[in-house]
């Protein structure tokens, strides 16, 4: 038998034999995942706020939380609208979670009843480079400023603790404290709108979504 003819012969069992050493150093190197973390883990938890706080039986993913909403008003325009353009920007998972002091406030716009409320809406994109340019083109109805922009009640990058990628605006409307925030987290975008929380509830809130994320 020539070499050639004997390499032929041993060819198909050595690479058999390669494809098994590498699938054993793989397997000995840990199992493979994908990350597909719930947005909804992510989203406000009952710990992230006071007491007095309860979570709206409403609260789910998006589609389930615009279903709810009344038929025609302009808070699940706005939401649906910003959850179409996060589809478009590639996200394939959200979840909506609020949290009111008043269980009849729970369909309404946060700022527009006369109660404390929190809502925020978590978007998941396949990777980190996809949610960035995500947050760059802003949603629901916010822009993302530019990075030198400067205006009253304005937080970005690092002055909010949310990372490079985040912006923070309160401002005050018939006296209660109408707050939004928006930013990138590793593979998720994050948005939060909420009425009449102060200054450090709101951000114990968003430092703990924020860690959840990654």
């Amino acid at each position: 038998m020539t070499r050639q003819e004997t390499w032929r012969d041993l060819s198909g069992p050595l690479r058999r034999l390669a494809l098994a050493v590498a699938l054993f150093s793989a397997l000995a190197c840990g199992p493979l995942t994908i990350d597909q973390t719930d947005p909804a883990q992510v989203g406000l938890q009952a710990r992230d706020l006071s007491a007095e706080f309860r979570r709206c039986s409403q609260s789910g993913s998006i589609e389930s939380y615009l279903r709810a909403l009344p038929a025609g008003s302009d808070w699940r325009s706005l939401l649906t609208a910003g959850w179409k353009q996060l589809q478009s920007e590639g996200a394939d998972a959200s979840a909506a979670t609020a949290f009111t002091t008043t269980s009849d406030a729970c369909t309404a716009e946060p700022g527009l009843a006369s109660t404390r409320g929190v809502i925020s809406v978590v978007a998941r994109f396949p990777d980190d480079s996809t949610a960035l340019r995500a947050h760059e083109a802003g949603s629901f109805g916010f822009p993302t400023p530019g990075r030198d922009q400067v205006e009253p009640g304005l937080r970005q990058g690092v002055a909010t603790q949310l990372g490079p990628h985040s912006w923070v605006r309160e401002r005050t409307v018939d006296n209660h404290t109408l707050s939004v925030a928006f930013w990138q987290s590793h593979k998720f975008c994050i948005f939060v709108l909420a009425s009449a929380l102060d200054t450090v509830e709101l951000q114990r809130s968003l430092v703990a979504m924020d860690g959840r994320a990654g």
